[in-house]
Order: C-alpha cells, then sequence, then structure tokens
C-alpha cells in the first residue's frame, strides 16, 4: 500500500465551535398543552363526549303527570394514534475516528477520543428527538384547523391517515371582499366579537390569544384601527425602525408578540419545518389564517398511544411518551438507534378554537 502523506500542516487557530443546529418547534405545545401530556397502555385511544343542549324544560299543569325529558347523550370515537419510528444507523470509523467540532487534530499518549464519540452519538439521539417533537408542532397546528391529515406522498413510508374532529362549521370562516383585513374598510374588532360569541355559545370558554401567520399578521399590524389601540396601550413607537416595533419581540420559542388589543394577546407564528423527505418547507401556520384559541381551557392534550414494540414490552415501555433502543450488528459492523412515540392531539371540545381565513 502506497503511504498516505500528511498534507503540509501550518499553524491555524480555533474558533469557538459554530452551532447551526435549529431549536425544535414548541410555541403551540407551550401555549396550548404544557404539561397535559399523558401516556395510554392501548394503541386505540377512545375520545369520549357528553351531550346536552341548553334547553328550557316547559311549564306544566299542577297536578298533572311530569314531563318526560331527555337525559345526557354520549358518543365515542376510537383513533389510532399516528406512528412515529425513525432510526440512524453510526458506522464504526465515521463514529470512532472522525473528528468532531472543538475537538483535537493529534491525540497524545493518554488521551482518548470516547468522550467525543459520545457527544456524537448524544446529538443525533437528539435530533431524533427533536424531529418528534417538530411533527408534534405539526400535529397541533393541524388541530387548529380541525382536521389532521397526512398521505404516503408526505412522509416517505407513512400509511394515509386522518382524523376529523367536527368542528362547527361556523367555526370556520374565510373572509371577502372588504372585509379582509388588508382592506381599510374591515372590520378586525367586529370578527373578534363574532368568535367570541361563537365560542362562548358552545362552549363557555374565553378566548385568550390569537396566533396568526405571517401575512395576517403584516395585515394586523397595518390595519389603522388596531394601530391606534396598540399604539396607546401597548405599543412602544421607534420612528427609524418603521411605525411600530414592539418592545417584546421575537421569543425564543419562534412566536413575536404583537401586542394586546380587544381583550386577547396577539402573536405572529411563522415557523416551517421540513417535511420527511427532507426538502419540502412546510408552514405551520398558514401565512393567511388567525386562530382565535382560549389558553384557560383544559380541553386539549397530548395522548400517546402504546408502544408496538417487543423489546418496549420486555422492559414494561409501551405505555411511555417515546421509546428508544440502541443494538449492535455483528458483520457488517454498524450500531443502530431508533426512538418511536405514537402522539395524537386530543380536543376533548374543538368548538374552543376558531379559524379565520383573512386574505385570499
Amino acid at each position: 500500500m502506497t503511504p498516505q502523506l500528511v498534507s503540509a500542516l501550518s499553524w491555524q487557530a480555533l474558533t469557538s465551535t459554530q452551532n447551526n443546529i435549529k431549536t425544535p418547534n414548541n410555541f403551540l405545545l407551550n401555549m396550548l398543552i404544557g404539561s397535559k401530556r399523558h401516556t395510554n397502555p392501548t394503541e386505540i385511544i377512545e375520545v369520549g363526549r357528553w351531550i346536552g343542549v341548553r334547553k328550557m324544560v316547559p311549564f306544566t299543569k299542577v297536578g298533572a303527570q311530569a314531563h318526560p325529558l331527555q337525559g345526557i347523550t354520549k358518543d365515542f370515537t376510537a383513533v389510532k394514534a399516528p406512528n412515529i419510528r425513525v432510526k440512524t444507523t453510526f458506522e464504526p470509523s465515521p463514529l470512532l475516528f472522525g473528528r468532531q467540532p472543538d475537538t483535537k487534530v493529534f491525540l497524545r499518549d493518554g488521551e482518548s477520543q470516547l468522550s467525543a464519540v459520545q457527544d456524537h452519538i448524544n446529538k443525533d439521539m437528539q435530533a431524533m428527538a427533536d424531529g418528534i417533537a417538530n411533527r408534534e408542532e405539526w400535529l397541533m397546528a393541524q388541530a387548529l384547523t380541525g382536521v389532521i391529515a397526512y398521505s404516503a406522498d408526505d412522509d416517505i413510508h407513512a400509511e394515509a391517515w386522518e382524523y376529523d374532529y367536527n368542528r362547527a362549521a361556523g367555526h370556520t370562516v374565510a373572509l371577502t371582499g372588504t372585509d379582509q383585513w388588508d382592506n381599510a374598510a374591515s372590520d378586525i374588532a367586529g370578527d373578534v366579537r363574532e368568535a367570541k360569541r361563537l365560542v362562548m355559545e358552545a362552549t363557555g370558554v374565553q378566548l385568550t390569544d390569537v396566533i396568526m401567520g405571517k401575512l395576517a399578521a403584516d395585515a394586523f399590524l397595518n390595519n389603522a384601527p388596531v394601530l391606534a389601540i396598540l399604539d396607546r396601550r401597548n405599543a412602544e413607537s421607534k420612528s427609524a425602525n418603521g411605525p411600530q416595533e414592539f418592545a417584546n419581540g421575537f421569543r425564543a420559542d419562534g412566536a413575536y408578540y404583537c401586542g394586546r388589543v380587544l381583550g386577547l394577546d396577539w402573536w405572529e407564528y411563522n415557523r416551517t419545518a421540513l417535511d420527511a423527505d427532507g426538502t419540502t418547507s412546510v408552514q405551520l401556520i398558514d401565512t393567511k389564517k388567525a386562530f382565535l384559541v382560549g389558553q384557560q381551557d383544559d380541553s386539549v392534550s397530548m395522548e400517546f398511544g402504546a408502544i408496538p414494540d417487543m423489546d418496549a414490552y420486555a422492559g414494561g415501555l409501551i405505555q411511555v411518551e417515546r421509546f428508544s433502543k440502541a443494538w449492535v450488528e455483528k458483520d457488517p459492523s454498524v450500531a443502530q438507534a431508533l426512538v418511536h412515540s405514537r402522539p395524537f392531539i386530543l380536543l376533548k371540545n374543538p368548538d374552543t378554537f376558531f379559524e379565520y381565513q383573512v386574505l385570499v
């Protein structure tokens, strides 16, 4: 074998390692789910509802027989939790001998690269966990629309899956003509009042926040009546940076706080994520939509189906949020690491959400 000569070396300075790893999307989960995450012992989750209308009882004659009333009714929907199962492969040479950022070129006697190897493994495992977190955020964004759906075209090995929350048709409104928020004649205050009325009538829940896509937020912040209220109460005017620049600005989870007006907190959420094919960028919140939600409502939770894996069963770990395992194949020698999860967004009352398409 011909010796491989090391290219000429010269003095080099090592800067701080650049970290280009993007943090996972979690604004929606933080706001609407929080700690409301529950595991289940089966992969099929039953969604049960009590149903009762707001009905007045009749008057009856004195001494007459009591009028019979129908009691509270109920219904059930069974859903098989979506399935996420991802793995990564560690080949020996790149893993054991490939140099990692911010590590030495040459090792002296007694020094080892094992800590760098473990750090590499940890980062790849975290990348899988972050990918699942991004998918959970996508599920929450889809639940806001009233339907979660994906197909094999979207997710490589996925089977087609859809769940319709059967939200009331009147809770999804597409504004047209002069009602669109970028029109000077639009009535954002009236739109908010109508949404509050319908949600309160249907559920008794008070709306607290509005989550907007980028273009919807631009239209909102350029609306003259809105600007007047924000400027008086919650905004900080900085003429050098445009007509309105809010002190709060962007949060670490990617949301931009637009201010408080009409009794609600308004947010722009413009985060994207690559779909499973690695090439298609997915907008979590439609750029032209606004979703009105109630944070204090306890009817939203993340439910996890059981893990269909014999190793999980043997370890007593089928009822967990995420199951992980690793193993080594002898020949060729490679290590595999796997993470498995079954997340589902449960909306006990989907009518607590209201959706406006504010632009066409």
